[in-house]
């Protein structure tokens, strides 16, 4: 760790006689300052005496640390170089490496003290050794801060010639430099112990994709990463729970979380609204599930809950795609999203357990080139772009600066936007919505009959809508939040289909045609600049319709 040491060259003490005296008073007086039952830093008013330092390299930087009494630590502290930017993960050890716990930083400013609450306290031993470290790339530094033991309270550090550590990001550090303080602290609160934890443990989510399990690392700050099924069926899981106590335990519970933004505290995101949506695009929350099973595990034995006993924990494409996008928003962007399960329940002395574990799924961000289209993407096609049978095309928060024709398979835009026209032709499903735009007309024709529902939801055609010849449902807007009405800024024309069609809550700029369906067709609360024309259709109900002028079967909408 800074092995240039011409930065300092004499002994620290050498050189800062009088400031170790002072320094040494001070650690002696601030021991008795602070009362037994409140919480506890070690550094209180201390400050570094350099800053701004950078190898070239990013290190672990760490301190080794005691209390004379029991209690628990429930934050990880470190001084934040103005230079330094990026994201920071906490970790406590044990003296010979044992990870005990970790915090990724939230909400950092821009320098000073940074703190970042444990998601579950961690109980420590009075007179037992322990390591306190973040990674960082921009460093403080007091060389020779920790020659002395620094105390506050019951805490103190360790003054053996060997603290003030480093190593690589993310790993155990061993190394020292002339006992330098980097300014890695924690919160602590003595006399506080956890009560015995409650056996059993969630083991892991296992992707069924390919039966690969995928997340079932300790760390949940370093995790092993699945990608996206290249199928495109939804992303699903199983989970595995394993008793690990010495009681047995009844499951209870299942929770489930999807988060875009990984770093974020597991179960941060709690339901927003009765419909188990949290914030829009950044969060999809499942109210809790009952364990598939009641039947008790017996210590160190497993149970397996299958994607068909817990449907709710799956990822379809589309909300991936825009969990994704919300993804690449935030700062700094991230590029997986996480998947978090609760599992909860009562051991054989009653007490509760609960423990969480997580699966990250790898965003598809596959880059867009040439003119096949066959993946995720949030960048933009340049030119035109064709989808055939076999292909799935899922376009979110980019787009197609020419034409998009679809022939088969399957097309969705979410937020997208098209420099020309959209024609589907032939075949395939389509979705399209979440405010996207298409600059030109959209043709959709011949769609034989057996393809799934499809729908026009949320988007702004600049010219005319046409729906003619298809033997596949539509919902061209739904009357419902899931898939508000469109802007139609031409004609919209629904004509010769075989198949129910729903026309709901759009603006049309011309005229909107309905006629010679053969199948159920519903005209509702539509507001069209010109006419509203319907004839020759088999069965058509309505109302609640705006126009200048209402012709034929429409007459009373």
């Amino acid at each position: 760790m800074r092995i240039k040491a011409c930065r300092i060259r004499t002994p620290f003490c050498n050189r800062f006689a009088l400031g170790c005296l002072v320094l040494l008073v001070a650690v002696l007086l601030t021991g008795f300052a602070q009362p037994a039952s409140a919480q506890q830093t070690l550094f209180t008013t201390e400050t570094p005496v350099l800053t701004g330092y950078n190898d070239g390299v990013s290190y672990e930087l760490g301190m080794k640390f005691q209390s004379s009494v029991s209690g628990q630590i429930t934050a990880i502290r470190y001084w934040k170089d103005v230079k330094e930017s990026g994201t920071h993960v906490g970790h406590i050890w044990s003296s010979t490496g044992t990870l005990l716990a970790s915090a990724t930083f939230a909400g950092e400013t821009a320098s000073g003290w940074q703190q970042q609450a444990l998601y579950h306290a961690l109980t420590i031993s009075p007179n037992t050794a322990y390591v306190v470290s973040v990674n960082t790339t921009f460093y403080v530094d007091t060389v020779g801060g920790l020659f002395f033991p620094v105390s506050n309270g019951a805490l103190i550090s360790i003054a053996d010639d060997d603290n003030g550590l480093f190593g690589r990001p993310g790993t155990f550090p061993t190394q020292s430099y002339r006992q330098s303080n980097y300014f890695r602290d924690v919160v602590f609160t003595p006399g506080v112990t956890n009560p015995p934890q409650p056996a059993g443990c969630l083991e892991k989510l296992v992707s069924v994709d390919g039966g690969k399990t995928f997340a079932a690392h300790t760390n949940l700050n370093s995790p092993a990463v699945a990608q996206f099924n290249s199928s495109f069926d939804p992303v699903q899981f199983e989970l595995v729970v394993t008793n690990c106590g010495t009681v047995s335990v009844t499951p209870g519970t299942v929770n489930d979380c999807v988060n875009a933004n990984p770093n974020a505290a597991p179960f941060a995101c709690a339901p927003a609204s009765a419909g188990g949506q949290g914030a829009p695009g950044l969060i999809l929350y499942e109210p809790p599930t009952p364990a598939p099973t009641s039947a008790a595990l017996s210590p160190d034995q497993s149970a397996t809950y299958s994607k068909t006993q817990l449907p709710n924990l799956s990822i379809t494409t589309t909300e991936l795609a825009n969990l994704c996008h919300t993804a690449s928003l935030l700062t700094p962007p991230q590029t997986v999203v996480r998947n978090d399960a609760r599992f909860d329940g009562t051991d054989a002395n009653g007490a509760a357990v609960s423990y969480e574990a997580d699966a990250y799924v790898q965003c598809p961000l596959v880059p867009p080139s040439g003119t096949l289209c066959n993946g995720v993407y949030l960048g933009t096609f340049k030119g035109d772009l064709t989808v055939s049978s076999g292909q799935t095309c899922i376009i979110v928060g980019g787009g197609v600066t020419g034409n998009v024709t679809e022939t088969g398979g399957s097309l969705i835009l979410s937020n997208a936007t098209i420099g020309n026209n959209v024609q589907v032709n032939g075949g395939g499903t389509f979705s399209f919505g979440q405010l996207t735009t298409i600059k030109g007309n959209l043709e959709i024709h011949n769609i034989p009959a057996g393809a799934a529902q499809n729908q026009v939801c949320a988007t702004n055609v600049a010219g005319n809508l046409q729906f003619h010849n298809n033997g596949t449902a539509v919902l061209i807007g739904s009357g419902s939040p899931s898939c508000p009405g469109n802007v139609i800024r031409g004609n919209l024309e629904v004509h010769e289909n075989t198949a129910a069609t729903a026309i709901f809550g759009n603006t049309v700029g011309g005229n909107l045609q309905d006629q010679n369906n053969t199948a159920s067709a519903e005209v509702f609360q539509n507001v069209v600049t010109h006419s509203l024309q319907c004839q020759n259709n088999t069965s058509i109900t309505g109302g609640g319709n705006s126009a200048s002028q209402k012709q034929g079967q429409c007459a009373g909408f």
